[in-house]
């Protein structure tokens, strides 16, 4: 019989690659990060396309005078505003964690809204975060809640178990400024049993593209359907909340196919999971939720028996597998109910209904851009390279529809990791090489969204159909993909020699910025991306020139950063970066350096190791 320590063990083993990857690939190899960020991935990463870059950011908070929160996730698609507050507690598998391990994160969202404590911590992402929590607790004509969620490779002894149920969601008063403001704040813990479910719920079987079949009863009175003869029949029925759950529990994630985020374990939504634990609101839950919209290839109904071939949920994903989530509540009392939208539409027309119906939802701009030509061409251009490259367009592609471990392989990376990119990552990469640091963070909605994107400080503008057109190759791309993950791992090295250094995680886009800068005066290019040839010659050699480029413009950032910190409005560093006012001020130091460093080596070309602008 195997011991509860080898089942352990066994589970982690299997999620070992993953967190692996996320150490070799954003933190150097450190493994408390790896399965910080692998977890943090797990929790939020797929539902709220919350990236990798996205990660290191959020969970940069931690550190000292860090109030036991590792990181923090603030998403825009809940129906109320939710904070969410993380820790993470790696331990060897099998290692029991009692109650005494919660106590400390328990009370951090009371020492965060305290306005003494944040006032003498020095860490700044606790002041930030403390600045969000007042922002949205304040205004009391919306609710706010706090979300705790606890994770750890280690087992929850039964001690910490309890104190977890009992801490599952209260109410608490808080004095905010003279405020005494009601605040809802809940808690997940999560072990290494409740992480590999929820990691192995998240994968997609080999079987994913085989149709959804399910039987649905009906009551005479809980459905209406189109008349016979109608394109795209529909049939609109309030079902009791089970038979969602139902079809779940038979073909899980692949019920999502055709949603434009890709098969995803979508992340449970805190207000509907609130909703259904309430035993008056959730005899109301069909008129409280917007309800699922489904496509089907066709539907067969023989009385009150509805026959479905191949189900898909193309706008309610969260709804379902909340509903899933809080199945034990709510799965046995058939006065839950849950309105459901079926649509009979040959495939070629099922994008379009995917695309319209979520519009109206919280979904994000690049999961529109997933179905295009253009996205597609270079998927197989990334995939087709020497040696290749995965470019994951929907999301939850690599996690969810490439197949395990094994399948991975072709992608792994000499020096560890692998080689994937994904839609967004390459489209920030390309924002903050053409000149727009700024807006490669806080805009890039935006720009996949086929808005205009300004740069004010520099009077520049770039649309997202100027850089994403039929002439664009994967080649052009992986120029400026190539040059941001060699930035980030240059951060992770200066960070580990010098931690006074933490101005570098807020300058990282302004840093490839003024790498595409320096290239673009080299080359005299006038365009925001090198021609495809070039772009080549260029990315082949980059190990050869980044050092010397890059201490340019870490010299630049450092020097105006020095100068901003000295004068009156500076109001720190998140600010500075996401100010168009300094890009003049950077791009003037850039001209200054450039000279200083021609200066010092006698006249030879700082980029002398370029390689030579191929001829036409």
């Amino acid at each position: 019989m195997t011991s509860r320590r080898q089942a352990a063990q066994d589970r982690y083993d299997h999620i070992l690659p993953f967190i692996e990857e996320a150490a070799n690939e954003y933190y150097g190899g450190n493994l408390d990060r790896g399965f910080r960020h692998w977890a943090f991935a797990t929790v939020f990463g797929v539902g709220h396309d919350v990236s990798g870059n996205d990660i290191v950011e959020y969970t940069a908070i931690d550190g000292s005078d860090d109030f036991e929160v590792d990181g923090y996730f603030i998403p825009d698609s809940d129906d109320d505003f939710v904070v969410h507050l993380f820790q993470s507690k790696r331990r060897q598998p099998g290692t029991t964690m009692g109650p005494r391990e919660l106590a400390a994160f328990l009370n951090a969202p009371s020492r965060l809204l305290s306005a003494n404590e944040v006032a003498a911590s020095r860490n700044d992402e606790t002041k930030v975060l403390h600045d969000e929590l007042v922002k949205r607790l304040i205004p009391r004509d919306r609710r706010c809640s706090i979300n705790l969620v606890w994770v750890t490779s280690g087992t929850l002894s039964n001690a910490a178990r309890r104190t977890a149920e009992a801490n599952q969601s209260q109410s608490k008063t808080i004095d905010i400024y003279g405020n005494l403001i009601e605040v809802t704040v809940t808690l997940e813990c999560l072990d290494l049993g409740d992480l590999y479910e929820l990691h192995q719920n998240q994968q997609t079987s080999d079987d994913r593209f085989a149709p959804c079949d399910f039987t649905f009863q009906l009551d005479p009175d809980s459905y209406h359907q189109t008349q016979s003869g109608t394109d795209y029949r529909t049939l609109s029925m309030t079902v009791p909340v089970k038979q969602i759950i139902d079809v779940f529990a038979v073909h899980s994630y692949k019920i999502f196919r055709l949603n434009p985020r890709g098969p995803l374990g979508n992340k449970v939504n805190t207000s509907i999971k609130r909703t259904l634990l309430n035993e008056t609101d959730r005899r109301r839950f069909h008129l409280l939720n917007n309800g699922i919209t489904a496509i089907c290839e066709s539907y067969r109904l023989d009385d009150d028996q509805l026959s479905v071939r191949d189900f898909q949920i193309i706008n309610g994903c969260q709804t379902a597998v909340t509903l899933w989530d809080a199945r034990a509540a709510v799965q046995g009392d058939p006065s839950v109910l849950i309105t459901v939208k079926l649509t009979e539409c040959p495939l070629r027309f099922a994008e379009t209904i995917a695309r319209t119906t979520n519009s109206q939802a919280a979904l994000r701009a690049e999961d529109f851009i997933s179905n295009e030509d253009v996205q597609n061409r270079l998927q197989q251009e990334f995939n087709s390279m020497t040696p290749p490259w995965f470019y994951e367009v929907k999301r939850g592609e690599w996690n969810k529809m490439l197949g395990g471990v094994s399948a991975k392989e072709p992608y792994r990376a000499v020096n560890g990791g692998y080689r994937k990119l994904t839609s967004k990552e390459v489209s920030q990469a390309v924002l903050a090489f053409a000149g727009f640091p700024g807006e490669a963070k806080d805009r890039i909605r935006n720009f996949l969204n086929k808005e205009p994107v300004s740069n004010l400080g520099l009077e520049a503008v770039i649309r997202y159909d100027e850089i994403y057109n039929d002439s664009l190759s994967a080649t052009q791309l992986l120029l400026p993909a190539l040059v941001q993950r060699a930035v980030w791992r240059k951060v992770i090295e200066e960070r580990k020699e010098d931690d006074s250094l933490d101005w570098l995680d807020y300058a990282r886009y302004h840093v490839i910025w003024l790498i595409g800068e320096v290239l673009r005066r080299h080359y005299g290019l006038a365009d925001k991306l090198f021609p495809r040839r070039e772009a080549a010659s260029i990315s082949s050699h980059l190990d050869e020139w980044l050092e010397s480029i890059y201490d340019m413009a870490f010299n630049t950032i450092d020097r105006t950063l020095s100068d901003a910190q000295n004068s009156d409005d500076f109001t720190g560093y998140r600010e500075f970066f996401r100010s168009p006012a300094r890009y003049r001020e950077i791009q003037n130091n850039l001209n200054g350096e450039i000279r200083y460093t021609q200066t010092r080596r006698a006249g030879s070309s700082f980029t002398s190791q370029l390689p030579q602008m191929l001829s036409p």
